[in-house]
């Protein structure tokens, strides 16, 4: 059981009428709750939404997520979804931005308890929301202009998605070496908001297929990158190809934690859906042993491009 867990568990036990889980399942410590759980991510094929799903809740707990603009919003789009007499929970580590909760709680609440903790968590107990909340995914949505080497676009984006408002370094050092991916069936995978795929729209692609594991990030790819495929998922789609042109800035983070999983993934998962003269396109960090992890399905490796700490390898057979 985690830190999360026994902090929560012994409070949640008596919670009756609708709750909602967004971000952790605690449904079985609650037997006399109708409890539904709320991912933003999808992983290991579970169902994934951009928001959480329509109240109004009797009871909420929270997750809190580690970004504070993320946070921010993911709280206030809960308190709009809680019934007027409902209860809140809000919990998360120390070291992820839990600290002073109930303080940030008091921005929606009219009503909040003082912190509890237990070994490395916090939690915050509120009731009574605001009614002048922002619980609407759209009321959130932010217009951003990003530099692309085609000139200047403007993207749909969130609080809280990947580079949010921003080029990123890897991703520009990629968008540096695209090639033209005319006439090409293309996979994007961890698109973020489709940056990289909206840069190939010019050269015209004869397809485009983008995977995140982020619900809200594959939201904005769909209305950035028109006539798109966008599913969300957290590795090579089990469907579509075989693909001309994979094009790939991989996560290699989870939190805090060096997470190498999906880019080792790849080379397997990737085995027979390459086209004969299929090419993958990967910038990582300088560190991650790319030629070796991809060398029994495209041994040709080739560096195009470095700048510190990334580099941008061609991959083909």
């Amino acid at each position: 059981m985690s830190g999360l867990q026994r902090l929560l568990a012994p409070r949640l036990v008596d919670g009756t009428g609708r709750w909602l889980h967004a971000g952790l399942d605690l449904r079985a410590g609650m037997p006399s709750a109708r409890s539904t759980v709320w991912w933003r991510t999808g992983i290991g094929g579970r169902m994934a939404t951009p928001a959480p799903p329509d109240g109004p809740w009797d009871g909420i707990v929270v997750r809190l997520p580690k970004a504070k603009e993320d946070a921010t919003m993911v709280l206030e789009l809960c308190a709009a979804r809680l019934a007027p007499d409902g209860v809140l929970w809000a919990a998360g580590p120390q070291d992820e931005g839990a600290k002073g909760i109930a303080r940030r709680l008091g921005q929606w609440f009219e009503d909040v308890d003082d912190e509890i903790y237990g070994g490395h968590a916090r939690a915050a107990r509120a009731r009574r929301p605001r009614a002048d909340l922002r619980g609407a995914l759209e009321d959130w949505r932010e217009e951003v202009t990003v530099s692309l080497p085609s000139g200047e676009v403007t993207l749909s984006s969130w609080p809280g998605l990947f580079a949010h408002g921003r080029l990123d370094a890897g991703t520009a050092l990629l968008l540096s070496v695209l090639p033209s991916a005319a006439g090409l069936r293309v996979l994007d995978l961890g698109c973020g908001n489709g940056v990289v795929s909206r840069a190939l729209l010019p050269s015209g692609p004869a397809s485009l297929d983008l995977v995140d594991v982020d619900a809200l990030a594959v939201h904005a790819a769909r209305l950035n990158v028109e006539g798109a495929h966008v599913e969300v998922g957290d590795g090579i789609p089990a469907k579509g190809g075989p693909w001309d042109l994979v094009v790939s800035n991989p996560p290699l983070h989870t939190g805090a934690a060096v997470d190498l999983d999906l880019v080792r993934s790849m080379p397997d998962r990737l085995r027979g859906r390459l086209g004969r003269d299929g090419v993958v396109l990967l910038v990582t960090h300088a560190t991650v042993p790319v030629q070796k992890l991809f060398a029994d399905v495209t041994p040709r490796a080739e560096r195009l491009a470095a700048k510190s700490p990334y580099v941008v390898w061609r991959l083909s057979r």
